[in-house]
């Protein structure tokens, strides 16, 4: 439900996006798998002493590296959480300016602002969103609220939107006000499970008791269960039968339409659609089916199985990082390479072949 996601999906080819999307899913699962069971593991091996604040707060990974390897660890760390930051942080700033600006004030307030007029007011949600999320971090430090606790309470408050938001994209029968209320339903839902649940279980309703796994657990399951069968089970019965035209036409500031790309034709539309589909139920499937389900039967692994774990952890995370690192230079060679010519004086030889 990350507005930025969407940002990356705008302006992306659409019929070449969805790669882009499988292709980064697949990149990021390193984080929680390769990342954090080496550094993680990695600490408990070399005794490393952390408080449960302390991670809780995150502080595994840099203690751990700190002990690797020394001093150089830790600015490693710190070198890979500011690219994070600054990338996350640039990309929520643009993301929120996006809703305000164009879903908000341009729609609602005032339908004929011009663009220099979208381009102050987004200047100005940019620096009070940044503001606004600076103070918020401060005062969730301040009441001991750990990084951890505010991840997976994220599911809880946002996670009754996932299967709407994918329905109104995907299914032509969604009633468009059973999506918007099955948002606002599951999450009073999921928030009143939430603190049913860690009341019943621990006897009381404390910051440490709300981020227990169970009432987490119980919370964000409930929050995307519940969406779920509202939108589909309202839907069934009231029926929009939407056509998706609409989708066709997008209205942009200053131009009477949108004009899409020449080669973003229906039918190559169609097939990425359909790629998606096969891979994105397959891929899905194995990491939160097959895959969890296929490790209960070894119980504690024994060390043959944990190296094997651990290797295909340290395989996935090499090769995403070349992917990371590799791909885009790759797409992007032919830019960096005019650019070098530009720099040298010397006219591409793309363009001179081109012209021939």
């Amino acid at each position: 439900m990350d507005q930025s996601y969407w940002q990356s999906a705008i302006a992306a080819k659409p019929s070449s996006s969805h790669k882009g999307y499988m292709l980064g899913g697949l990149v990021w699962f390193t984080i929680p798998f390769a990342l954090a069971t080496s550094l993680g593991l990695a600490a408990n091996a070399l005794g490393v002493q952390l408080t449960a604040a302390e991670a809780g707060a995150g502080l595994v990974p840099p203690a751990a590296a700190i002990v690797l390897v020394g001093r150089s660890g830790a600015i490693l760390i710190v070198l890979q959480l500011f690219m994070a930051i600054v990338s996350t942080g640039s990309a929520e700033c643009i993301a929120v300016s996006s809703i305000v600006v164009y879903d908000v004030y341009y729609t609602y307030i005032n339908t004929k602002a011009s663009g220099d007029q979208i381009l102050r007011l987004s200047r100005y949600v940019i620096l009070a969103f940044g503001l606004l999320m600076g103070v918020l971090a401060v005062i969730l430090n301040q009441i001991g609220i750990s990084l951890g606790w505010v991840y997976l309470f994220m599911g809880i408050v946002i996670g009754g939107g996932v299967v709407p938001t994918a329905l109104c994209l995907t299914w032509s029968k969604t009633n468009g006000k059973a999506a918007t209320a099955s948002v606002v339903i599951s999450s009073v839902l999921a928030i009143i499970t939430w603190v049913s649940t860690a009341s019943g279980t621990f006897g009381e309703v404390t910051v440490a008791t709300l981020g227990a796994n169970e009432p987490m657990l119980a919370g964000n399951l409930v929050a995307l269960l519940s969406s779920a069968f509202i939108t589909v089970a309202w839907s069934l019965v009231f029926p929009e039968n939407y056509d998706f035209e609409s989708m066709k036409r997008i209205p942009v500031v200053e131009l009477d339409e949108y004009v899409p790309d020449a080669g973003e034709t229906p039918e190559k539309l169609a097939e990425a659609r359909q790629w998606i589909i096969k891979w994105g139920w397959t891929v899905s499937i194995i990491l939160i089916i097959m895959w969890p389900l296929a490790t209960v039967p070894w119980g504690v692994f024994p060390r043959s199985l944990f190296a094997l774990w651990s290797s295909i952890a340290v395989v996935w995370g090499f090769l995403a990082t070349v992917v990371i690192i590799a791909l885009p230079i790759y797409e992007a060679k032919d830019d960096m390479l005019a650019v070098v010519y530009g720099l040298l004086g010397v006219q591409s030889p793309k363009v001179v072949t081109s012209r021939a």
